[in-house]
């Protein structure tokens, strides 16, 4: 049920439900990033990106901060993404080593701009707060197995908690986030062997992308597994080599 239930969380989460302090490390968390995407959006890894992909965007929607110019929400979240993380400056959960916030801001920033009304800042930190828990709460389930065994829990768990914080902002319902963690589940990507090269960076950009598409394919009725976190075959189970806990783990 840990799918389920981390999707009924997702929608019952309101701004006055949020501790201060959980305000304000959001708050302090988004600056840090906005910085960290500016400062890594000439980074040759970052540019080297929008010179291989933007001849392939579509109609430009998103900022890229650092940058005079824009590109569709997708390819926002990847190259914004990899700006957040080239230079490793970005917020880390200490208990997990996980960097949240770089995989949900970057989707929710590329977003933003597309949807037909304006969002407030409670909407908006309410839906990174949402984003930021998952990702660590799933994190916490399979460390230190998961990260021992080559995989990068930055990028593995950043897609489904960029999932849920979009999901959160479009206000889904708990069976469409549902459906949208299990497809952010799916799109597994992050190997430590990169870490040293321009692949390591991608991984958070990756985990924004796929995040974001998962929520969109939910939106419109695309399903998946609604056991996608805990089943036997489930994204806990197949890539944690010692074991997990993710049924001991709740949102909180």
């Amino acid at each position: 049920m840990a799918t389920q239930n981390l999707a009924t969380w997702t929608v019952s989460l309101s701004y006055p439900d949020l501790p201060g302090e959980v305000i304000d490390a959001a708050v302090r968390s988004f600056y840090n990033i906005a910085g960290c995407i500016v400062g890594g959006s000439q980074h040759i890894a970052t540019s080297t990106a929008r010179k291989a992909l933007s001849p392939f965007a579509g109609p430009p929607t998103s900022h890229l901060p650092g940058t005079s110019t824009s590109t569709d929400a997708m390819h926002a979240a990847l190259f914004n993404g990899i700006a957040s993380h080239v230079h490793d400056y970005d917020d880390t959960h200490l208990d997990t080593v996980i960097h949240p916030t770089g995989p949900v801001a970057c989707a929710l920033l590329a977003i933003l701009p597309t949807l037909p009304r304006p969002v407030s800042g409670p909407e908006f930190i309410t839906a990174l707060v949402a984003g930021i828990e998952a990702e660590c709460k799933v994190g916490l389930a399979v460390w230190p197995a998961h990260y021992d065994v080559g995989w990068h829990i930055t990028s593995t768990t950043g897609s489904i908690g960029a999932a849920v914080a979009v999901a959160k902002l479009l206000a889904l319902s708990a069976e469409q986030v549902a459906h949208a963690i299990g497809l952010a589940a799916t799109q597994v990507t992050g190997l430590r062997e990169m870490f040293g090269s321009h692949a390591k960076s991608f991984h958070p950009g990756r985990a924004a992308q796929n995040g974001l598409l998962a929520a969109l394919l939910a939106r419109e009725g695309f399903t998946s597994s609604v056991q996608a976190l805990e089943a036997k075959r489930g994204w806990a189970n197949v890539v944690c080599a010692g074991g997990n806990r993710i049924e001991e783990e709740e949102c909180v």
